[in-house]
């Protein structure tokens, strides 16, 4: 999402700068994304989520 670890750090609250980048820096591919894209819309509906 382009969001700068030490940002995400802060959102996630983790204490360690090394869990954040362990945890989410890992390489997405693009059926990975398109199923996360799908993920968020669906928890985007009113009657869902």
């Amino acid at each position: 999402l382009k969001v700068h670890p030490k940002v995400a750090q802060a959102i996630l609250r983790h204490s360690q700068i090394s869990m954040t980048m362990d945890v989410y820096t890992h390489v997405v591919g693009d059926s990975e994304r398109e199923a996360v894209g799908m993920l968020a819309e669906l928890l985007e509906d009113p009657l869902i989520g």
